[in-house]
């Protein structure tokens, strides 16, 4: 009767040699892949984390534009979920 290949890897595994051969490849398995990945180039990362368009971004800009030293300044962006301009009564600016 054939022993089929499950068992004998499991029988492979508990024995003491075996089982340091095992642990053994897998440690070199692990090395080369590490090797291999680490020749590989990441992607450049870009001088500013902003996406182009955000509501993060047009504040940055317009902080940088209104800068002054004696005042500090709070500001407030608002936007419509249809995309539309905001109306003129309902933009309150409270000093």
């Amino acid at each position: 009767m054939k022993v089929p290949v499950i068992s004998r890897v499991g029988d492979s595994l508990t024995s003491r040699r075996s089982a340091r051969i095992w642990a053994a490849a897998v440690f070199a398995v692990i090395l080369v892949l590490f090797g291999a990945l680490s020749s590989i180039q990441a992607p450049t990362r870009s001088a500013s984390s902003l996406v182009e368009g955000s509501d993060s971004a047009q504040v940055t800009e317009l902080l940088a534009a209104n800068t002054s030293d004696s005042k500090s300044s709070a500001l407030l962006v608002a936007s419509r979920t249809d995309g539309h301009a905001l109306k003129r009564s309902r933009q309150h600016c409270h000093r």
